[in-house]
């Protein structure tokens, strides 16, 4: 697996673990509020706080997998997480675990039902990237890279703009390119697209269907789409701190 599908990975693994969260509540929250007027950096700001509010994660929901034959599986998942570095996702069909997931610290173990049932069969999962790469990838789901101001803001459509980050990790060969479109006025996120070093877009994260939880805003669906794989989560059950 190359840097850029790994990096797809991390990305597609860690939007379960981090868009999983609200406080218990069905339907979630509330319909967001909406903030006129503020400048490039006072949205930046707005985003970067909420990424530090976020202290332990209980929740479940169920994901939709695209397949290669162009249908798809729906899997029932549920994530425990604590700050940065412990996480543990469990996905399951028909009342069976077909995944789990689990990193503490530095470590990471998966498990999956077809590397169980046969050691033999290759298992692309078994390919999970380090620590340091899904750090890479929580900062970006997460908004904690806003904490650092982007390399440069551009203007989009809808009263949005674009915060654009140039990211080299000691763990990648070369840099890739994320792309954060905001919208102004509600200060969230609509698309996270990912670019390598030619500028070709190889992964894509839109959340939607925001509402304001615990009064902090939360997408309550997610679609993730790259080159390897593809699927949308609904959330039903979430618990934050």
């Amino acid at each position: 697996m190359n840097d850029l599908k790994q990096c797809a990975s991390i990305i597609g693994l860690t939007v379960i673990a981090f868009t999983l969260v609200g406080c218990c509540t069905a339907p979630p929250g509330q319909a967001l509020t909406e903030v006129q007027g503020l400048t490039d950096q006072q949205v930046i700001d707005a985003l970067a706080q909420r990424a530090d509010q976020v202290q332990s994660v209980m929740s479940s929901g169920t994901m939709r997998i695209q397949t290669d034959d162009g249908g798809s599986v729906r899997l029932d998942v549920a994530l425990l997480a604590s700050g940065n570095d412990r996480l543990r996702l469990r996905a399951w069909k028909l009342g069976r675990a077909v995944i789990d997931l689990t990193r503490d610290g530095e470590a990471v173990w998966v498990w999956t039902s077809e590397r169980a049932s046969d050691p033999d069969e290759p298992d692309t999962l078994a390919m999970l990237p380090t620590a340091a790469q899904l750090d890479l990838a929580w900062r970006l789901i997460s908004g904690q890279l806003f904490a650092s101001p982007p390399d440069r803001v551009e203007a989009s459509a809808s009263s949005g703009l674009v915060a654009i980050y140039t990211i080299k990790e000691q763990t990648q060969a070369t840099p890739i390119t994320a792309k954060l479109t905001i919208n102004r006025t509600t200060q969230t996120i609509r698309q996270i697209t990912i670019h390598d070093a030619q500028g070709l877009q190889r992964a894509s994260y839109t959340p939607s269907g925001y509402r304001l939880i615990d009064g902090l805003p939360w997408a309550t669906r997610i679609a993730f789409e790259s080159a390897d794989f593809a699927f949308e989560i609904e959330l039903d059950e979430v618990e934050l701190n």
